[in-house]
């Protein structure tokens, strides 16, 4: 209770009650020795890591206060693991390369896609005014070209769209009529400009689509009147936001073909026969004994049928498999790279599974050339990806010198049985030695990593703005978000950081410096 009494009052101090604003990304909330957690990062790793009880309004300021503590902690271990040259170990350098390369490849898409889109006035008006009016829409499907344009000729002649109707059947080649709504920025978009040129009871010519041939007549059309300056402001948000995307869109795809239009690769075909093989017969035996597909069978890659596969083809599991100018992956780092990625594929056949593997594996091919093109430029030494990486390093860092923490605690065969007979009420836990001498290093870990989180908060010193992290909005929605990354996959947006503030009860001198 002493303790948790002590703590209380530390964190009381830096909670004040203020009217919140918005600072500016570099203004300073506090200062861990020679580091700075600047508003900028306090809010970005607050409101993409995951918390819980965020809900609570009348605590938002102890739960920030809490969380700025959460940081110092890893900012603290962070500086101790440089100043024992831990930034220099291989494991560390591996992860901390790894996030870096991802990183890089998104600098390559802001710098070649996303800051080479513009939105014209022009272009905006018009936008604006189609996305205020729904239309309605007669279609008929063709599956193949000459069958669409025998329809379509058919009614050149007079015949109206809607009179036609197909006889369903197996070998028909033709559906319809059939009608939809069409929105501005949910159809696709040669349809919606197909749609959105007609007039009123007007047939279109046929449009390719990727599922065949639509032939399109506008029935109607209903027109949204904007009621106030705050729905045409959401409004042409939502028209800013689509034109940005599609337009995006079309230049990431000039751009890949442009830049990989002379990019090499070679792959071994054995090995890619075998993988698609024995990731296919592993994935159907490890379905529940007579249990059959059905069409809401879903094939995940996961790092057991990696295992089978990798232990089938131990002679090329190591092998070069992707030979790039610069590179090469085995297999085993192939697969790898499809399971993080999260390759799944709906009703899986041989055929599927093929066709799932052989794209997922040409994304990833595309992926890492885009990515060797941003090391060729530098980008790694940029402003923006340093900026990124830096708290990702801080992190790592944090965890490897816990790690080094937890290497030098053991567990006393008394420890141990103690720790079993405590967890006896989950039977499974409680006959497993590893997971009670586990527990027992991770309990040890987290009172010793409290006791050195005090002592090194009296080594390099802390100082809390207390203004500055009292103005600072933040929201009371806990949320786990994704970093989705320029030419595709996918990251956690931030580091995950697990509540840590019990060190402050080691932490002698507590007159906490408030600048």
């Amino acid at each position: 209770m002493k303790r948790l009494s002590i703590l209380t009052l530390v964190i009381a101090s830096v909670v004040r009650l203020a009217a919140q604003q918005n600072l500016p990304h570099e203004t300073p909330i506090a200062r861990v020795g020679t580091q700075t957690i600047t508003a900028g990062e306090f809010i970005s790793r607050y409101e993409l890591t995951p918390g819980l009880q965020r809900h609570n309004v009348a605590k938002t300021d102890e739960r920030k206060a809490e969380f700025l503590f959460t940081l110092i902690a890893e900012k603290l271990l962070a500086l101790q693991a440089r100043e024992r040259s831990l930034d220099r170990d291989s494991t560390l350098l591996k992860a901390v390369h790894g996030v870096e390369r991802l990183f890089v490849r998104d600098e390559l898409y802001r710098r070649e896609v996303r800051e080479k889109v513009t939105i014209g006035d022009v272009e905006r008006q018009q936008a604006m005014a189609m996305a205020q009016q729904d239309l309605k829409v007669y279609f008929l499907y063709a599956s193949n070209k000459a069958t669409a344009d025998s329809l379509f000729a058919l009614i050149r002649t007079g015949k109206a769209l809607e009179s036609l109707t197909a006889v369903k059947g197996p070998r028909s080649s033709w559906d319809g009529p059939d009608s939809a709504i069409t929105r501005w920025g949910d159809a696709d978009e040669k349809m919606e400009a197909a749609v959105y040129s007609l007039k009123l009871n007007q047939t279109g010519p046929p449009v390719h689509l990727d599922d065949g041939y639509y032939i399109p007549k506008l029935m109607g059309k209903s027109i949204t009147v904007l009621g106030g300056e705050q729905q045409r402001r959401s409004l042409q948000e939502r028209v800013e936001q689509t034109l940005r995307k599609r337009k995006e869109q079309h230049r990431m795809f000039a751009f890949i073909a442009e830049a990989l239009k002379t990019a090499r690769t070679e792959i071994n075909a054995k090995a890619t026969k075998a993988a698609i093989t024995g990731l296919y017969d592993a994935y159907r035996a490890s379905l529940p004994s007579g249990a059959a597909q059905s069409d809401t069978t879903t094939f995940f890659l996961t790092r057991d049928l990696v295992e089978v596969v990798l232990g089938q083809n131990r002679e090329m599991a190591g092998q070069p498999y992707v030979r790039f100018p610069k590179g090469q992956w085995s297999l085993e780092t192939t697969l790898e790279k499809m399971r993080t990625a999260g390759l799944s594929i709906e009703r899986p056949t041989l055929a599927t599974v093929r066709f799932g593997y052989e794209q997922r594996l040409h994304d990833l091919i595309d992926q890492e050339h885009l990515t060797q093109i941003g090391y060729e430029r530098q980008l790694q030494h940029s402003t923006a990806v340093q900026k990124e990486l830096g708290p990702w390093r801080d992190w790592y860092l944090a965890q490897l010198y816990k790690n080094t923490i937890a290497d030098t605690l053991t567990a006393s065969p008394q420890e141990v049985e103690n720790e079993k007979w405590r967890m006896h009420t989950d039977t499974l836990s409680a006959q497993d030695t590893s997971k009670a001498c586990a527990s027992v290093i991770a309990m040890k870990l987290r009172y010793t990593s409290d006791r050195i989180l005090g002592k090194l908060a009296d080594k390099y010193g802390i100082a809390v703005y207390e203004k500055n992290l009292s103005r600072i909005t933040v929201s009371t929605v806990p949320a786990m978000v994704y970093r989705y990354l320029g030419f595709g996959g996918r990251m956690f947006a931030v580091p995950v950081t697990e509540p840590d503030i019990q060190w402050v009860n080691f932490w002698e001198r507590k007159n906490l410096q408030l600048p």
